[in-house]
């Protein structure tokens, strides 16, 4: 087994000691305070090898860090091509395995009727117009659907488990989730919400925070449908993200910048 913590460490250091105590006192001293205290030190030590397992390989700074240098990057790449389109977030079936959004060219593109897998470029055609042109990029929302158990079902239901399982479980995004759908839009509404992002940043402005791009990518993976973030508001500790269902994909469609 090999430990690469302080918990796991120190838990291999009292295990052994509180197994010495506890011999020791039962067998030679006969004393009760003495066996109970190598009974602790034995808890203590299994106590600090599970936390040294569950503690994360990486530190809660470096996450932040990577994720801060990603953001910028993103930054420069959508300032660089003059970006202001919000992100179209489709489906795994329509991006060759799994979900992936769309940064249009055009600052009010209408969304085309995509009916085949988009090829795996960073630069698309995704209309029939010549201008129908947008970078196609991997998201959060991407790659953390690996970590569900299976593909996200259609129902009220299954989206809000999954958005609770990612947010509330997994991550430790958030303190609850409450999912409703109609009239061709999802209203995600996340309770204490726990990751601050800036609402400045392009990224964000594009392509929504963290919680927004992961809820958006789990709507359009489950419903099979192209997916905008309309919006995103914060207040008294609770952020409503309005997700907007392409149903008619020849709708001439509003900037949302």
């Amino acid at each position: 087994m090999m430990i690469d913590t302080r918990y796991g460490w120190l838990g291999l250091g009292l295990l052994p000691a509180g197994i010495v105590i506890l011999s020791t006192s039962y067998l030679l001293l006969h004393s009760i305070p003495i066996i109970a205290l190598g009974i602790s030190v034995i808890i203590m030590g299994i106590i600090c090898l599970v936390l040294g397992k569950s503690h994360p390989v990486i530190s809660a700074e470096l996450s932040k860090l990577l994720m801060d240098t990603v953001v910028e990057n993103i930054d420069s790449l959508l300032e660089e091509l003059d970006l202001k389109a919000r992100a179209l977030y489709l489906p795994s079936s329509l991006c060759g395995g799994r979900p992936k959004a769309i940064l249009p060219l055009q600052c009010e593109p209408y969304c085309p009727n995509i009916t085949k897998p988009l090829p795996q470029r960073l630069i698309v055609s995704f209309g029939e117009n010549s201008e129908d042109m947008g970078v196609l990029i991997s998201t959060i929302g991407s790659n953390i659907l690996d970590m569900l158990d299976k593909k996200p079902g259609a129902s009220i239901e299954e989206i809000a488990t999954n958005i609770t399982t990612l947010l509330v479980g997994t991550l430790d995004l958030a303190g609850g989730v409450k999912v409703s759908i109609g009239d061709n839009r999802a209203i995600v509404k996340i309770s204490h919400p726990r990751l601050k992002t800036s609402s400045y940043s392009r990224a964000v402005q594009t392509l929504g925070s963290p919680a927004a791009s992961i809820a958006a990518s789990i709507v359009a993976e489950a419903l099979g449908k192209a997916v905008i973030i309309e919006s995103e508001i914060s207040k008294n500790r609770e952020t409503i993200i309005t997700l907007e269902i392409i149903s008619n994909p020849r709708e001439e469609k509003k900037s949302l910048v």
